[in-house]
């Protein structure tokens, strides 16, 4: 997870791209994780509707602020260089990607059946 969030922060430094290109590179390689690392994030779903352990919940807790933050700076910077012309609720972001991908993660098979392949 911290390597992750390390890569993400490197991206954000960036001045070479702008603020739409460092979200979809965010999004690409937290959707390239998610892909490489399938038992994991699994894992980490399941403790997170159903763990007791204070530790694992603040770790996950820290994990996403992280997130939320990184997409925050983004969003404000892209707002105030015309990038982006809403200020959607930041929270719901981090929530929509991660979601989107473990649900197509965890449905992989049905999706395969639905399209025959």
């Amino acid at each position: 997870m911290n390597e992750g969030q390390f890569f993400s922060k490197d991206i954000l430094e960036r001045t070479d791209i702008n603020e739409w290109e460092k979200i979809e590179r965010i999004v690409d390689q937290f959707a390239g994780r998610v892909r490489h690392h399938k038992c994991f994030y699994r894992i980490m779903q399941r403790e997170q509707l159903h763990t007791e352990n204070p530790q694992i919940v603040e770790f996950l807790k820290e994990t996403k602020m992280s997130f939320i933050s990184m997409y925050s700076k983004i969003l404000e910077s892209g707002i105030k260089n015309g990038i982006f012309t809403k200020n959607p609720p930041i929270y719901l972001l981090h929530s929509t990607v991660s979601g989107t991908l473990f649900y197509a993660s965890n449905a992989k098979g049905m999706y395969k059946e639905f399209l025959k392949k």
